[in-house]
């Protein structure tokens, strides 16, 4: 018993000295300040190993720079694509997180070549078993979490630089991962990426474009454009002249009625509204209608030669119809005899007052 004691008491002191994150998640000293989903993400670190790959989550996770800062406080990095403790992915930590998954699975764990910025899968490798090391899967590779951060920040920079949806990506970006010309598509794929162009004479791609997600500016706008929304009329206020139907009228006459018609008197009564129009310009101008009404179309003049004119001759003149009260304009007083009164003092119309004497 006091060997086993002993046992118990070295290997937590081990644990806590290569997984110093996982030791204070455990009893909880590091997991007091997390809240939601930071909490959460927390755990899921604790019960992996080493990472957790956030492109599996469905809906995908909504991290926010308060949450990603209180992870950062806990010992825990949380990315685009995978959230991972730094110190749970140097060789002496994935080897004792390997060991203690054997021991609790009782199988054999694999373990990833010590050092390595990725490394080829052969088909063995099951997703647990690369997020215990700290890896992540991208084609035909596994990918450490941290690196696979780094890159992605660089792909986003690459794609803001060129200012469009396809966008070249370097080869030489490939180094930063280890990853040889033959793998480098599938890892590019990984992070949602499509080919966009490839080189006619030799099929290589020569530009990329996000095709796993929908951006805003690919051109998916919730509105159509204008040419393409249903054209429809204006709907009209009550009463106003536009409600009556305009497809029937000829060009340059006015509403259907008001023409000549037998007896003749629409030639009298356009004729007398003719007589009492006031002169266009200035402010009295009849287009100018109240409610911001249209002014009604330009009405033909009379043929005097006609016979309807003799017979519209006979007939009592119609009443005048409304006009619109032109606004009130102030006019200057005359000058009288009296001097108290205020007079126009000069002759361009300016208006000059003169105080009672």
């Amino acid at each position: 018993a006091p060997a086993l004691a002993r046992v118990e008491e070295w290997l937590k002191g081990e644990i806590t000295r290569v997984l110093p994150t996982h030791a204070k998640l455990a009893s909880g000293e590091a997991g007091a300040g997390l809240e939601g989903m930071a909490r959460g993400l927390a755990f899921r670190i604790l019960e992996s190993g080493a990472a957790v790959d956030l492109r599996t989550d469905d809906p995908p996770a909504r991290i926010t720079p308060e949450q990603r800062e209180a992870l950062k406080a806990a010992g825990i990095r949380a990315g685009r694509v995978a959230v991972h403790a730094p110190d749970a992915q140097k060789p002496a930590a994935q080897r004792v997180i390997a060991i203690l998954k054997a021991v609790a699975s009782g199988a054999e764990y694999p373990l990833a070549p010590e050092g390595a910025g990725s490394f080829a899968l052969d088909g063995t490798w099951p997703e647990e078993a690369l997020a215990a090391n700290g890896y992540l899967r991208f084609g035909r590779r596994a990918v450490r979490a941290d690196l696979a951060e780094r890159l992605g920040w660089e792909i986003a920079k690459r794609r803001k630089d060129a200012g469009k949806n396809a966008f070249p990506i370097a080869i030489d970006l490939a180094s930063m991962v280890s990853c040889p010309a033959d793998d480098w598509p599938g890892v590019l794929k990984g992070f949602g990426l499509a080919p966009a162009e490839k080189d006619k004479e030799t099929g290589a791609v020569t530009l990329w474009r996000y095709g796993a997600r929908t951006r805003p500016e690919d051109g998916q706008s919730a509105r159509p454009p204008r040419a393409d929304r249903p054209q429809g009329e204006r709907p009209k206020r009550d009463g106003a002249p536009g409600d009556r139907p305009q497809a029937d009228r000829p060009e340059g006459k006015g509403p259907r009625g008001d023409g000549p018609r037998g007896d003749g008197k629409g030639r009298d009564r356009s004729r007398g509204r003719d007589e009492r129009r006031p002169p266009r310009g200035g402010d009295t101008r009849n287009d100018r209608r109240p409610e911001g009404r249209p002014a009604p179309p330009a009405r033909k003049v009379a043929d005097p030669d006609s016979p309807f004119a003799a017979l519209a001759a006979l007939l009592p003149p119609p009443k005048p119809p409304k006009l619109p009260r032109p606004p009130k304009q102030k006019q200057p007083r005359q000058p009288t005899a009296e001097g108290g009164k205020p007079e126009a003092a000069t002759g361009d119309g300016s208006f000059v007052y003169k105080p009672f004497q």
